[in-house]
């Protein structure tokens, strides 16, 4: 059995689907009855610099041709015709990859990654409008199983209106230092200010509206919290960090988009992790953060109820009201819960566990197996 799977980009250009996508192609690539696995992707001024880190998976590059928001690579259509895999898997809505895949002449898995969501449709409407009549209802309408990161997100497909079957598997993750321990943080290490050790409270992620970081910024000038800093780290877009840097708002620090070590370093340092999200398919961030060993204060839109019921995570509302609860909590507190967090992660979230399971979702779509457990239809 053949695989190849489309994404409009297989660099840190795409944010937390760099990481699932890569890590989902490379555990599926592994699996047995998996004869070739081809991911492809439209070249932009990262994907040179981090194709390293696909592994042994082989990658296509495809430059593509007019404005990047679209990102027409017609080298990826021409790939799929030589190759004519047996199932092809997109990642993602609204770009060139959903062409691709309609006209590939090959059965197809769509995977919206929260993009259905009521709020994430909400944006560039006029666009996504047109773009349906185009092309994306036709790549939706007609994939043999979509794929919902988690119970919610498989609602909001529903929501849309779609009626085929829906492959329901969440994002994975790898954990960061020891398996079996929990990261402690030590407290000497932490900067002082007047005396007191300051913790961080991280968020890592898009510089976007839909994920909440002016409810957050507001709440955080609100609690008044000189023991701990705010730090936002992540990539702008469309100017929303000089937006929230205007807000003027002591405590809270913009360290700009992070990668590999960089990020990890971050991870480490950090006492706390904060996603305020108003729509999410099931976020990468929140992963790594509980495989670094972090409490997390996130929304029910972060669609990861099972951390509130492990006792890994707090919930905000609102303006971001509950965060004050995990700004409370002493060391042993925010330790307990970031060893809830890895324990989940090992429980529910290894990579080797999901790849093993979607490429039993390949194969029934083929045509090779029975239908998998995770399927659901109407």
């Amino acid at each position: 059995m053949n695989v190849s799977i489309l994404t409009a980009s297989v660099s840190r250009r795409a944010g937390g689907l760099y990481h699932s996508v890569r890590q989902l192609a490379i555990e599926a690539s592994r699996q047995s009855g998996v004869g070739a696995l081809q991911v492809h992707g439209v070249i932009d001024n990262f994907s040179e610099e981090d194709l390293g880190g696909w592994g042994a998976v082989k990658v296509g590059l495809h430059r593509a041709v007019g404005p990047r928001a679209f990102g027409y690579a017609p080298g990826m259509r021409r790939a799929l015709e030589r190759s004519r895999p047996d199932v092809v898997h997109t990642q993602g809505l609204w770009m060139y990859p959903s062409v691709a895949a309609v006209r590939s002449g090959s059965r197809w898995v769509v995977s919206p990654r929260g993009m259905l969501s009521a709020r994430a449709l909400g944006f560039s409407e006029r666009k996504k409008a047109l773009a349906r009549w185009l092309y994306e209802d036709a790549h939706l309408k007609g994939a043999s199983c979509l794929h919902a990161l988690s119970e919610r997100e498989a609602e909001e497909i529903r929501e849309f209106g779609l009626n085929g079957p829906i492959a329901v598997l969440p994002n994975g993750v790898d954990l960061l230092g020891s398996s079996r321990q929990t990261i402690q943080r030590d407290t000497a290490n932490r900067a002082m200010k007047d005396g007191v050790p300051v913790r961080v409270c991280l968020y890592l992620g898009r510089i976007h509206p839909i994920k909440g970081l002016s409810q957050l910024i507001r709440q955080w000038s609100n609690l008044r919290r000189p023991d701990w800093k705010l730090v936002i780290a992540g990539w702008d877009q469309g100017g929303h960090e000089a937006e929230l840097k205007r807000m003027g708002v002591t405590g809270v620090e913009f360290r700009g988009a992070v990668y590999g070590e960089e990020k990890e370093q971050l991870l480490q340092e950090a006492s706390a992790f904060v996603l305020p999200s108003r729509s999410e398919g099931c976020p990468m961030a929140v992963l790594e953060a509980w495989a670094a060993g972090l409490p997390v204060a996130m929304t029910e839109e972060c669609n990861l109820v099972a951390g509130f019921e492990a006792g890994a995570a707090v919930k905000i509302t609102g303006e971001c009201e509950g965060l004050g609860t995990l700004l409370a909590m002493d060391d042993g507190e925010l330790n307990h819960m970031g060893e809830a967090g890895r324990n989940l992660i090992l429980r529910s979230f290894a990579w080797s566990h999901i790849a093993r399971q979607m490429v039993e979702v390949y194969r029934w779509v083929a045509g090779l197996g029975d239908r998998p457990d995770c399927v659901r239809q109407i």
